[in-house]
């Protein structure tokens, strides 16, 4: 469930008063909250609570999908005894199942606005607003430009103290200091607690040069903010969804094949242009993806065609009959065209779902991190940071 300006999370957690003095044996972990307002939330069946509450405290009861909201209200008339009665009945009753439960201070979405939000927009965001992006009462969105190739989004709770610095750059090819510069002095000036890098798996950062000079001549944004955390002893993590969710997600659209074969000649055709790879060294990376993403098809028991190099070779003869494998045209895997103006066919859909799934992922995780009271930097392409600020102001706007 979607919560702005929350005050606690967990996971597979019940939560009680701050009165309560005791925990069922079967509740893995209580936390309290001072607040007034607050919201508990559970995984139940919706009649039993309705039964068992009896009318008493109907009122305090929503019904959202899967889940049961209870809002209690403590007063000087019935709320104690309400919420008294709410939390036994919880501990006595309910098992709750693993979820992003949150307290949130009098202040809540609905559960699927953030996503409904970015499937919306569907990767086409592409304006860039400076300034107060939007408000709520609280939470600030705003966004600057430090420099042409640099959009960079703030998220602000005056709840928890949390704040989101997500800096959006130009996946630079040759190494531009002044960029660099710009990450570190950023860095320095706020002093997160944690940082987040566009990759699925930080342990490379361990092979990193130990000179600053070496990770500026030899590797992109991403790593060198990695860099940079990791001088200064800060969490490095990564921002990007599980490449098993990423294809779940995927495959309730398109084939195994069309989306193995599209993010296979997409890795192609990166290494190809950003990493100036040619005849062997390509076709061992390209072999690498093609490898995982097989792995992965075979874990979700799903059937793919396409295993080796030469299966890849016949069904791109076999799609497009004018191209090699490793001449897949850029324009294929731009996620605002469309696979009838450049040729694709459904390359370009599949590349915009995937977007869509990684920018709500990067924005839902980072959310969740402002609400806990964190502050933190991301940094990931231009086109992700506009993404993430048209989607944290449907967001907001949501909630007027």
């Amino acid at each position: 469930m979607t919560r702005i300006g929350g005050v606690i999370s967990g996971g597979n957690n019940c939560l009680r008063t701050p009165d309560s003095t005791s925990a069922p044996s079967h509740t893995a972990s209580t936390r309290a909250s001072t607040s007034r307002n607050f919201c508990v939330i559970c995984s139940v069946t919706p009649h039993l609570l309705r039964q068992s509450v009896s009318g008493r405290f109907a009122s305090g009861l929503r019904v959202v999908t899967n889940q049961v909201v209870l809002n209690c209200t403590r007063d000087s008339r019935k709320g104690g005894t309400a919420m008294k009665f709410v939390m036994r009945l919880l501990g006595s009753l309910l098992f709750c199942l693993p979820s992003h439960a949150q307290v949130s201070q009098g202040h809540e979405l609905a559960p699927d606005a953030l996503e409904r939000c970015f499937q919306l927009q569907n990767a086409t965001a592409v304006n860039a607003p400076i300034g107060t992006i939007a408000r709520t009462r609280s939470l600030n969105l705003s966004a600057q430009k430090p420099r042409e190739d640099i959009y960079e989004v703030r998220m602000i709770s005056s709840l928890s103290n949390g704040q989101l610095i997500f800096l959006g750059g130009p996946h630079v090819t040759s190494p531009d200091r002044s960029l660099f510069n710009l990450i570190e002095s950023t860095f320095d000036k706020e002093k997160p607690s944690e940082s987040y890098i566009e990759v699925n798996d930080v342990s490379y950062l361990r092979k990193l040069p130990e000179e600053k000079e070496s990770v500026i001549a030899t590797r992109g944004e991403p790593s060198y903010l990695g860099f940079i955390a990791r001088e200064r002893r800060v969490t490095v993590l990564p921002l990007e969804p599980r490449d098993i969710d990423l294809y779940v997600n995927l495959r309730k659209y398109f084939s195994a094949d069309q989306i193995i074969l599209t993010l296979v000649l997409r890795e192609t055709q990166l290494v190809r242009d950003r990493h100036r790879a040619s005849g062997e060294r390509l076709e061992d990376a390209t072999f690498e993806k093609l490898r995982m993403w097989n792995q992965i098809a075979r874990e979700l028991d799903d059937v793919v065609s396409i295993k080796n190099i030469f299966d890849l070779t016949v069904a791109v003869r076999k799609i497009w009959p004018d191209f090699d494998w490793r001449q897949t045209p850029a324009t294929w895997f731009n996620p605002l065209l469309s696979s009838e103006d450049t040729g694709g066919r459904f390359t370009n859909e599949i590349i915009r779902r995937k977007k869509t799934f990684r920018d709500f992922h990067y924005a839902q995780l980072l959310l969740s991190k402002v609400s806990e009271g964190s502050t933190v930097i991301a940094l990931a392409g231009r086109n992700h940071a506009y993404s993430i600020a048209s989607g944290y102001k449907c967001l907001l706007n949501s909630d007027k």
